[in-house]
Order: structure tokens, then sequence, then C-alpha cells
């Protein structure tokens, strides 16, 4: 989570919560995926503050950024070479795939004639 300007934080359930995030950040998991980009995204939307989601993907260069317009719309981008650039609208910063995933290796997926041949 980020914000500029001064924090806002509540104890809630024992923990000390910032309530005025302007940016939040998911690396996903295939376990929480679906809840990320639906529930949670939907519970995020009512906090006024909120602007700008970010969700990481871990099995492959993926980057989605929602960014919240005056009018409540929502707009959606979508990264996916480690040479692309996510310019964050709600604090000042630029985020490349090729720093996100720094030391990251991912699975490669061979082709089907490669699996047929290692089948026979």
């Amino acid at each position: 989570m980020a914000l500029c300007g001064n924090p806002e934080i509540e104890n809630i359930g024992g923990l000390e919560l910032l309530i005025n995030p302007q940016l939040i950040v998911e690396v996903l998991s295939d376990s929480t995926e679906g809840f990320d980009r639906g529930d949670k995204f939907s519970y995020y939307k009512s906090i006024e503050s909120f602007t700008e989601y970010i969700l990481i993907a871990q099995h492959r260069p993926h980057v989605l950024q929602f960014v919240k317009h005056g009018d409540g719309f929502w707009m959606n981008l979508e990264y996916n070479d480690l040479s692309d650039t996510v310019e964050l609208r709600s604090v000042p910063c630029k985020l490349s795939l090729s720093s996100i995933y720094q030391n990251v290796s991912f699975k490669t997926i061979e082709s089907e004639s490669e699996t047929e041949r290692n089948i026979r």
C-alpha cells in the first residue's frame, strides 16, 4: 500500500491498519487470484482514497493496472513484456517489469510437437 499525504491509521481487531491508501499492490497466487480480482477489489473500491490497484502474476510476466478516474470509471492497463514499464498514477513512480520480476525464473512450456516426441 502507498499514499501521498498524511496516513490515517485505525486499530481494527488489534491491528493498526492504514485506512486511506491510494495504491494497493497484490501479488497473485493460484489460490487467491479469483478473490483478489473480484470481491476484494470490490471491497477496496469502497475506500474513498483508493485510486489505483496493481495485480502482479507469479507464473509469467503479467501486470494489471486499474486506475480510477474522477467519474468513478476504472481504466484497465495490461503489461506482459519484461521491457514494459508501469507508470503509477497515484504516486510518482515508474516500475519496470524487469525490476518487478528480477531474479524470478519462469517455467517454460514445451510445444505440442516436443511433448509428442518425448512420449514416443
